[in-house]
C-alpha cells in the first residue's frame, strides 16, 4: 500500500476536525460549557489523544465552535436576506424566518450563536462577551431589524413599528421554538407555520 499523499493526510486532518467541532457543538447544546474533551472523544469516537492534538483545552475548542457557528451564521443571513427572488421586504422577512432554522439543523453551531446571543454570551469572560456580542449585533442582528425597517417604510408593516423590538421578538421566539426541538426530533420543526405566526401577530399588534 503507498503512503498517503499531503493533500490526502490534509483532507483527513480537516474532516476529523469538522467531526471534532460538530461533536462538540451537539455536546454544548447538552452540557454547556460543562462540556468536557474527553467527553467529545467518546461521542466522536475518536481517541482522546486526537481530540487533544487539535484542542488541548475546553476554551480553545469552544472558540472554535462559535467561529464556525458565526462563519456558517453569517453566511446563511446573508444570502436569505439578499435573496432577490422575494420583491417586498415582508415577502423577504418571511423567507428568512422560513429558512434561517434549516440552516442551524444543518449547522448546530450557527443555532449555538444565536442562543447565546439571546443570553448575551453571559457564559463567556467579558472581553470574548464585548466582541461576539459586537459582532453579533453588526452582521446578524441589524440586518434583520434594517429589513423590518424597510417593510414598515413600504408600509406592509406599522410605520410605527419598532424594528430593534421587533427584531428582538422575532430572534427570541424563533430560538425558543426551534429550542423545544432541538433534542427530540428536529425535523419536526415546521418553519413555515412559525414564520406565519409569528408574522400575523406582529401585522394584528400593529393594527
Amino acid at each position: 500500500m503507498s503512503p498517503r499523499t499531503k493533500e490526502q493526510n490534509l483532507a483527513i486532518r480537516e474532516e476529523r476536525k469538522k467531526l471534532i467541532l460538530q461533536t462538540a457543538a451537539k455536546l454544548f447544546l447538552q452540557r454547556g460549557t460543562g462540556m468536557d474533551i474527553r467527553d467529545v472523544a467518546q461521542a466522536a469516537q475518536i481517541g482522546y489523544g486526537t481530540v487533544y492534538h487539535y484542542y488541548n483545552n475546553k476554551t480553545l475548542l469552544l472558540h472554535d465552535v462559535l467561529e464556525n457557528g458565526f462563519e456558517q451564521a453569517e453566511a446563511a443571513a446573508a444570502a436569505l436576506l439578499a435573496d432577490k427572488q422575494y420583491q417586498s421586504p415582508l415577502a423577504q422577512l418571511e423567507h428568512y424566518l422560513t429558512l434561517l432554522p434549516a440552516t442551524w439543523r444543518e449547522h448546530t453551531s450557527g443555532y449555538i450563536v444565536y442562543k447565546l446571543a439571546a443570553d448575551q454570551f453571559n457564559c463567556l469572560d467579558a472581553e470574548t462577551r464585548l466582541m461576539y456580542n459586537r459582532r453579533f449585533n453588526d452582521s446578524l442582528y441589524g440586518p434583520l431589524a434594517a429589513v423590518i425597517d424597510n417593510a414598515s417604510a413600504s408600509g406592509a408593516l406599522s410605520p410605527g413599528l419598532k424594528a430593534n423590538k421587533t427584531a428582538n421578538t422575532l430572534i427570541g421566539s424563533l430560538i425558543g421554538a426551534y429550542g423545544i426541538y432541538i433534542h427530540h426530533d428536529q425535523a419536526a420543526f415546521d418553519a413555515e407555520f412559525t414564520a406565519r405566526l409569528l408574522l400575523h401577530g406582529i401585522k394584528e399588534s400593529t393594527t
